[in-house]
């Protein structure tokens, strides 16, 4: 063979790389637009995560990764993806800065599978019955329709009482307690019950998951079992809130005074 034929096979297969080079250059720019429009186009793993933020500015409103922009989402309410210790999760920053996530199984509902949703947004909560299979579009839909109890958006401030009561826990721990509190108390200390609330007699709890118990002192033990936590504890979480709740009636009756 001669060697002109040689340098012709080998400037044929460099131009060849060339244009294969180019060809995938040229996907890879219209995936990476179409990812910056609408945030498809392109597999979400960690190697993309990793690379956030990927552009300037803000996200485009709706955009389903905002951290993929400078300046993150347009709307102050949106879902993220954030990776804590072994699990990627589909996350979202309530008003009182509690944060729900839903567990994307390692990328997978991100991807055209499915994650595992619980329906009370409570992550640490192990019971199988109140765990959900779900895709992508719904776990959005589940986390952004999701309403917090009413009682925890003064959370910041019971937490802060807690603390200057003794409480040993952080602040994540202690936010995880005072829902379980509330749901297990609030209706035994407002007198109500199944029938009040127009439900069966039989009915355990309402649709918020709010439990009904035959007194104060069962919804109390409950609560305590549930959380594994003594009397000690339970007390500081109660007075946290009732003493909170006192200074707040206090200022008020001081300004109806004034």
């Amino acid at each position: 063979m001669s060697s002109s034929s040689v340098s012709s096979k080998k400037s044929a297969r460099k131009q060849r790389e060339k244009k294969n080079d180019e060809a995938e250059w040229r996907t890879f720019i219209v995936a990476l637009e179409q990812f910056k429009k609408d945030g498809t186009g392109s597999r979400i793993e960690d190697q993309l995560l990793k690379e956030f933020p990927l552009f300037h500015g803000k996200a485009p409103g709706g955009h389903p990764y905002p951290q993929a922009f400078t300046e993150g989402a347009t709307d102050n309410e949106y879902c993220y993806i954030e990776r804590v210790d072994d699990l990627v999760l589909l996350r979202r920053k309530l008003p009182s800065s509690r944060i729900i996530s839903i567990d994307t199984c390692d990328f997978a509902m991100l991807n055209g599978g499915t994650g595992i949703a619980h329906l009370n947004m409570n992550i640490g909560d192990k019971r199988v019955e109140i765990l959900k299979s779900v895709k992508e579009a719904e776990a959005r839909k589940m986390l952004m329709d999701f309403e917090e109890i009413s009682e925890m958006r003064a959370a910041p401030e019971f937490f802060a009482m807690y603390k200057s009561l003794g409480g040993s826990a952080d602040e994540v721990e202690y936010r995880r307690r005072l829902e379980s509190f509330f749901l297990h108390t609030l209706m035994s200390v407002l007198g109500y019950d199944a029938e009040i609330c127009g439900l069966p007699p039989t009915a355990t709890q309402d649709g918020k998951g709010y439990r009904f118990y035959a007194s104060r002192s069962e919804a109390q033990r409950a609560f305590m079992e549930a959380e594994q936590v003594e009397y000690d504890e339970f007390r500081r979480i109660f007075d946290s809130v009732d003493m909170v709740h006192m200074e707040h009636t206090f200022h008020i009756l001081v300004k109806r005074m004034g």
